[in-house]
C-alpha cells in the first residue's frame, strides 16, 4: 500500500499538472499554496525550479531567495539567481556571494565561481569573469573522472562500424515511422531553441532529453550478450531492427495524445546516427551547429548538471572533443548524404522565419505561423536555456567570445581550424 502524497506534495503535482495543460494560472495558484505549506529549503527548491521550468522566471527567483532564507549557504541558489537576471550593478547579493566565496568550502566555491563569472560578464569585467569561471572550472575537472583518449576510441570504432557496407546489409529494415525528430549536437548549440520552435507547431510533441534510445541500446547487449554493439550488429538479423524501434517508440506514443511527431533532443544521439538510420530509416535528424569559440565558450560557462558534460571543464578538452564531434559528423554526411540536416543557430538568429522554414520543410511539418512564437509556447524546460527560449529570437549570444579572445589561446589551439 502507498502512502497517500502530503498536502505539500498534492499541491506541487497539481501545480505540474496545471502548466503541462497551459493553465498557468492555475498552477501559480497551486504553487502560492505549496508555498504557505513549505517548510524547508528543499521544498521552496521544488517551487522554484517548476516556475523556471515554465518559464515563471520571476515567481522563480523568488521562491529561490526563500531557499536562502532557511539555507544561507545554499550556493546553488544564488547560482540560478545569477542566471534568472541581467547584472546592472553591483549590490547586496553580489557581495554575500562574494564573503561565502572567500569562506566556502570547494562545493560551495563551485557553484559561486560559476555564479560570480556570470555576474562579472553581466557588469562588463571581463577579466574578473573569467578568474572566476577559470577556477570554478579547474575545480569542477578536479573532481571528474574523464579520458580524451578513450573518447576518442570510441569515436574511431563508431566510424569504423558505420560503412556503406553495413547500410546496405540493413537495408529495408527497421520501422518506417516518421514520429521521430532527433535532435543532435554539442551542448549550448541552440538545440533548446530548435525544440521550442519544433514544439510551438501544433503537430509535434517537444519530448525533451529523453535517454530512450540508451537505454534501448543498452538492452540490445544485454539480450543479445554482446560486448559492444558492433557484435551485436554482426548477429543481429536485420528483420529484427523493426522489433527494437517498436521498443523505443512504445512508451512515447502513450504521451503523444492527438500529435503525429515528437522531438528527442538527447544531444548525444549524435554519436548514434548510425543506429538510428537502422532503426528508423524515415527519421529526421537535425542537427545544431554553431560557431565553434561561441559554442565551446558557452559550455566553458556553464555548470552542468551530475557528470552529463565531462569534457567541459577544461578549454583543451573542450577543443579536442568538438573536433572529434566534428569529425564524426562529417561522417554521417559522407556516409547517410541527406539523412541529416545541419541547422545553424547564427542563421536562425539573422534570419529567423526562413530559417524556421526550412527547418520545418525537412522535417516535413506544413508551415504555421506558430512557430514564429515560440517563446509564448507552454511547456516545462529543464534545460540552462529555459530562461532564454521564453524571449523571441535575440543575437547576443552570437560572437560572444570575442570579449574573452585573449583568455582563450588553449580552447583556440585545440579548436584547431
Amino acid at each position: 500500500m502507498t502512502n497517500p502524497a502530503s498536502p505539500f506534495d498534492a499541491l506541487m503535482e497539481e501545480a505540474r499538472q496545471a502548466y503541462a495543460a497551459r493553465r498557468p494560472a492555475e498552477a501559480i495558484v497551486a504553487l502560492q499554496r505549496a508555498s504557505a505549506l513549505a517548510t524547508s529549503g528543499n521544498q521552496f527548491r521544488s517551487i522554484a525550479h517548476t516556475h523556471r521550468r515554465f518559464g515563471r522566471m520571476e515567481l522563480a527567483a523568488a521562491a529561490f531567495r526563500a531557499v536562502l532564507q532557511h539555507e544561507p549557504r545554499a550556493t546553488d541558489a544564488y547560482l540560478h539567481l545569477s542566471l534568472l537576471q541581467k547584472w546592472r550593478a553591483p549590490d547586496n547579493d553580489l557581495r554575500t556571494m562574494l564573503a561565502l566565496y572567500d569562506t566556502g568550502t570547494a562545493d560551495e566555491r563551485i557553484p559561486l565561481g560559476f555564479a560570480l563569472g556570470k555576474i562579472y560578464d553581466d557588469l562588463g569585467d571581463i577579466d574578473r569573469s573569467f578568474a572566476f569561471y577559470g577556477a570554478a572550472n579547474a575545480s569542477r575537472r578536479a573532481q571528474l573522472a574523464f579520458s580524451m583518449a578513450d573518447t576518442a576510441a570510441q569515436f574511431a570504432a563508431t566510424k569504423a562500424l558505420f560503412t556503406p557496407a553495413l547500410f546496405a546489409r540493413f537495408a529495408g529494415a527497421g520501422n518506417t515511422a516518421e514520429q521521430p525528430i532527433f535532435i543532435v549536437g554539442m551542448p549550448r548549440s541552440g538545440s533548446t531553441l530548435t525544440e521550442q520552435i519544433l514544439a510551438s507547431h501544433p503537430a509535434v510533441l517537444g519530448g525533451g532529453e529523453m535517454n530512450l534510445l540508451d537505454r534501448v541500446e543498452a538492452t540490445m547487449l544485454h539480450d543479445s550478450r554482446s560486448d559492444d554493439l558492433g557484435e551485436f550488429l554482426g548477429k543481429v538479423a536485420p528483420r529484427a531492427m523493426a522489433a527494437w524501434a517498436g521498443a523505443y517508440l512504445q512508451p512515447v506514443h502513450q504521451a503523444l495524445g492527438s500529435k503525429t511527431r515528437f522531438t528527442d533532443k538527447n544531444l548525444d544521439n549524435f554519436r548514434r546516427v548510425g543506429l538510428i538510420r537502422l532503426l528508423f530509416p524515415n527519421a529526421r535528424i537535425v542537427h545544431c551547429t554553431r560557431d565553434p569559440l561561441d559554442n565551446a565558450l558557452s559550455i566553458y560557462r556553464r555548470l552542468f548538471g551530475g557528470n552529463s558534460v565531462p569534457f567541459g571543464y577544461d578549454q583543451s578538452e573542450i577543443g579536442h572533443y568538438h573536433q572529434l564531434y566534428r569529425d564524426l559528423m562529417r561522417h554521417w554526411h559522407d556516409v547517410l548524404p541527406g539523412f541529416v540536416y545541419d541547422h545553424s543557430y547564427e542563421a536562425l538568429v539573422a534570419e529567423p522565419e526562413p530559417s524556421m522554414r526550412k527547418l520545418l520543410e525537412f522535417c516535413r511539418l506544413d508551415w504555421t505561423p506558430t512557430v514564429r512564437d515560440f517563446h509564448k509556447t507552454e511547456r516545462g524546460i529543464t534545460t540552462a536555456s529555459a530562461t532564454q527560449v521564453r524571449q523571441p529570437v535575440y543575437a547576443a549570444s552570437v560572437g560572444i567570445a570575442d570579449a574573452y579572445h585573449p583568455h582563450l589561446q588553449p580552447l583556440i589551439d585545440a579548436l584547431g581550424n
